[in-house]
């Protein structure tokens, strides 16, 4: 019984260090989109306006 009982900690605490470990890679997936989206938009953004005003002088 004392068998079992380890070997359903040791189950459960695999499954929870696993259920982290998908949770940290979907975290980390979701900012690796994120992050790139809002840097492109930060840096597209000015020179879009900038080039729509160049335009617009022409």
């Amino acid at each position: 019984m004392q068998w079992d009982h380890t070997g359903f900690n040791n189950e459960s605490r695999i499954t929870c260090h696993t259920g982290d470990y998908y949770n940290y890679l979907f975290t980390l997936f979701k900012s690796s989109f994120l992050f790139p989206s809002l840097f492109l938009s930060s840096t597209l953004f000015p020179v879009v306006i900038c080039f729509f005003f160049f335009f617009e002088k022409k």
